[in-house]
């Protein structure tokens, strides 16, 4: 497991391939979460994302699908995100 500062650091890492998903927040500092998994899709890198959000718009959600990703909202309670990310581990 890694851990980044922000959505510029995720993307400096050259190794991102084999990860098996990733967990973005959208609001990070820098760059957006959705804009980091933009880039990342450009890059052709395919590693599942859930994307982390208090807030979820319809442009968000339309993204999410375009991008491959899933969106876990904000609180988290219980167990959303470990469920999410096994979830996209069976994928």
């Amino acid at each position: 497991m890694s851990i980044y500062g922000d959505g510029a650091a995720l993307l400096s890492e050259p190794d991102l391939a084999d990860c098996e998903c990733l967990v973005i927040d959208q609001s990070m500092p820098g760059i957006s979460g959705l804009e980091t998994v933009r880039q990342l899709r450009m890059r052709h890198v395919s590693v599942p994302v859930i994307l982390i959000t208090g807030h979820v718009t319809g442009v968000l959600s339309a993204s999410a699908n375009r991008f491959g990703m899933n969106i876990v909202e904000k609180p988290l309670f219980g167990n959303s995100l470990v469920e999410g990310i096994r979830a996209m581990i069976k994928h």
